[in-house]
């Protein structure tokens, strides 16, 4: 996968300057652990940068092509996700009755606010997907910088009551 692939080339040729995986040993993972640590990513993140590398190693061993598995005994780090909250309804109205550099920007996060979309689900809208005649909106893709158009997250696929002034501010 192309995130794999990014830790790879990031984290892992720059660390290991070495060409075969039978020259890393459970010493020198830890050591890349904590480097990562040191500048700054979560346990989530390091985790994710570690696994590729990990998976190949472990996969390596399996098939005798290293002599041992050096992450024999590696354990991978905590993960302790932060609660990320909800705005209170005092908050989201100071929010939205702030100025916006970007009006688009502040239509797109009042319509993620008030109908549950996902900002990959705003960013995919079509004009024709907010010009139903029955107030509701089809949310029938994403997009992301990576994949462009994708189906929604976990295929949820549906409808979403969009307020008329929103509705109308969009369709502009």
């Amino acid at each position: 996968c192309y995130d794999c692939l990014m830790h790879v080339k990031n984290h892992w040729q720059r660390f290991f300057p070495i060409e075969r995986l039978d020259e890393i040993k459970l010493l020198q993972l830890e050591a890349f652990a904590l480097h990562l640590q040191e500048r700054g990513l979560t346990g989530k993140s390091i985790n994710n940068v570690l696994n590729p590398g990990i998976v190949a190693l472990k996969w390596a061993a399996k098939r005798g092509l290293v002599d041992t598995d050096p992450t024999i005994g590696f354990d991978k780090f905590a993960v302790r996700s932060e609660s990320r909250g909800v705005l209170t309804p005092e908050e989201a109205k100071t929010l939205f009755m702030s100025n916006w550099p970007d009006e688009r920007a502040k239509l797109g996060n009042l319509l993620a606010a008030t109908c549950g979309l996902r900002s990959g689900e705003v960013l995919a809208l079509k004009h024709s997907d907010l010009a139903s005649s029955d107030g509701k909106t089809y949310v029938a893709r994403s997009w992301n910088s990576k994949d462009l158009f994708t189906d929604p997250k976990w295929g949820s696929f549906r409808d979403a009551a969009v307020d008329q002034k929103i509705r109308n501010d969009l369709l502009r």
